[in-house]
């Protein structure tokens, strides 16, 4: 085989070899081409629902300025059940949302605790594969730093004076027979700390979950009288315990 042969099949070669590169090299650019546009096309369809989204929220907010705040608790009754059908990632969006709403003015009041608190604790029980707690406490005596601060928050939520509070705290404290309790500054109850306090007594047995429920209860209704605020508080310790809320008449 003659040189000039041997030379016309090289560059053959090499023209397939290249020809098979720019090919390859052409066909991946069409595949990130469609992924870039795949990708902003998903961006755009996702601004125009946040667009709408927002749009409906305005839409909403001066009708909702307007109710009453005893219909809190109500309407987020009605929105759960359609909330329990989010799927996975429209939840974890809707809990990002929420979280971010509440944090948005660097300060969180109990309406804006309670709502978090209740819609989290019953969409993740619904949404994740959460197990069972395990009860590691079977007696209200471990529990009495929660129990205090529990009844303090509650108390100082219902009541405008020390005088009345401390009324307030001491039928919740009878109830969990309690002889040490002490009611706390309001100043020194955070919500960081009953996140916390309601998380240990999410551990404790059943009948002591009852117990302290009853204890709120007596706590708040010290005056006859059951604030929204109160009523909200109580939806969400009721929530964290995984007991049905006691039924009671707002005023």
């Amino acid at each position: 085989m003659s040189a000039t042969v041997i030379a016309a099949i090289a560059v053959i070669l090499v023209a397939v070899v290249l020809g098979t590169m720019v090919t390859g090299i052409f066909n991946k650019l069409v595949v990130y081409r469609n992924r870039y546009k795949n990708a902003f096309a998903q961006i755009e369809v996702q601004l125009k629902r946040r667009h709408d989204l927002m749009q409906e929220t305005l839409r909403l907010a001066p009708l909702i300025e307007q109710l009453d705040v005893r219909t809190g608790l109500p309407l987020l009754d009605i929105a759960l059940p359609a909330l329990r059908g989010l799927t996975g990632a429209q939840y974890q969006r809707f809990k990002q949302n929420i979280s971010q709403l509440v944090q948005a003015d660097d300060a969180i009041d109990l309406f804006e605790w309670s709502l978090h608190r209740i819609l989290l604790h019953e969409l993740q029980t619904h949404h994740s594969n959460v197990p069972p707690t395990r009860v590691r406490h079977h007696a209200i005596a471990s529990l009495q730093p929660q129990c205090e601060l529990l009844l303090s928050i509650l108390a100082h939520a219902g009541q405008r004076d020390t005088a009345a509070a401390a009324k307030a705290f001491e039928q919740g404290r009878r109830r969990l027979n309690l002889p040490q309790g002490r009611l706390r500054r309001a100043a020194g109850n955070g919500l960081a700390a009953l996140d916390d306090a309601l998380d240990t007594l999410e551990e404790a047995a059943p009948r002591i979950k009852r117990q302290i429920l009853q204890a709120a209860v007596a706590c708040i209704t010290a005056d006859d009288m059951v604030t929204a605020t109160e009523a909200e508080l109580l939806r969400a310790i009721s929530a964290s315990l995984g007991c049905p809320m006691p039924p009671l008449l707002l005023t």
